[in-house]
């Protein structure tokens, strides 16, 4: 089960976020992880050292390469009863215009480290080696807190766990969904690879 961490930043996500990372170079996984990240989910292969390298490329404007909300719709009305499982999925395949590399399993060290620490897995994930292929950085706020639940991704879709789905319920809805994305390899954003900015989608939550 994956490691939910509070963050206890509020109004200052935006700056927090995007100023926690350099754009220079490749960080070493697990070297200068910023504290204001530390409440970031990481599932499929995705790592904060990818991450890193996301948050320090400015992202671009191309909705055919955007990531899109498709589940809870855009204006839906979602119960609250259940986490529901946000899917997204992406315009124009990048297979069209950037190929892309193949993601690459857990080493056999990694997977006995998971083994041995069943629950670290979230923070053992976070320090794979480097990744490869499309991944996505998914933000769930409002507009007093944006950052209300920040996962890095290299999959198609996420369920919350009952901690994080519980505090999105005690949130003021509508809850707005964004998600950014980007092509890698061996740890860096390939050329014409992204950043691709996401165009924001709310849902609200009900009883």
């Amino acid at each position: 089960m994956l490691t939910h961490v509070r963050r206890a930043t509020g109004a200052l996500f935006p700056l927090l976020l995007w100023g926690a990372c350099s754009s220079s170079g490749t960080p070493t996984p697990g070297e200068g992880e910023s504290p204001e990240l530390a409440d970031v989910v990481y599932t499929g292969h995705a790592n904060d050292a990818g991450l890193a390298v996301l948050l320090g490329t400015e992202a671009v404007d191309d909705p055919g390469q955007a990531a899109v909300l498709v589940d809870p719709a855009p204006g839906a009305s979602v119960s609250g009863s259940a986490p529901a499982t946000l899917t997204w999925t992406v315009g124009v395949s990048m297979a069209e215009t950037v190929p892309v590399p193949a993601q690459r399993g857990p080493t056999f060290w990694q997977k006995l480290g998971r083994a041995l620490d069943p629950v670290g897995v979230a923070h053992a994930h976070a320090h794979t080696g480097p990744m490869n292929g499309r991944a996505y950085f998914v933000t769930v706020g409002n507009t007093k807190d944006p950052g209300l639940l920040r996962v890095f991704t290299t999959d198609l879709s996420y369920t919350p766990d009952a901690a994080a789905w519980e505090e999105l319920r005690a949130a003021e809805s509508p809850l707005q969904v964004t998600i950014v994305n980007a092509i890698f390899e061996q740890g860096r954003i390939v050329a014409e690879g992204g950043p691709f900015q996401g165009v924001a989608s709310t849902f609200v939550l009900g009883d």
